[in-house]
């Protein structure tokens, strides 16, 4: 189930990846063809390229652990859950 989920993931971060790249290829011909001044370069190429790092970080990530970021902390969370309903008060 949780390897269905990371593939999952994986995908979704991919159909993320792709389209953000497309935008980047189609930026700099616009900046070179004098399409858009340097200011708005600039701050759309900077905007693209912080979501595109912390995609593939993410990605990185997924693919390193296997393990989806909040994975964990939920299991702690049920365990917890699981021991309160065992003790007697």
């Amino acid at each position: 189930m949780e390897s269905q989920f990371v593939q999952s993931s994986l995908k979704g971060i991919e159909g993320k990846l792709t389209p953000l790249q497309e935008k980047l290829d189609r930026l700099t011909p616009r900046y070179f063809d004098e399409l858009i001044d340097e200011d708005s370069y600039r701050r759309i190429n900077d905007e693209v390229l912080l979501e595109k790092n912390a995609l593939k970080r993410e990605k990185e990530r997924l693919q390193r652990t296997g393990v989806n970021r909040w994975v964990e902390p939920a299991r702690d969370v049920v365990n917890r859950l699981e021991t309160l309903g065992k003790t007697d008060f």
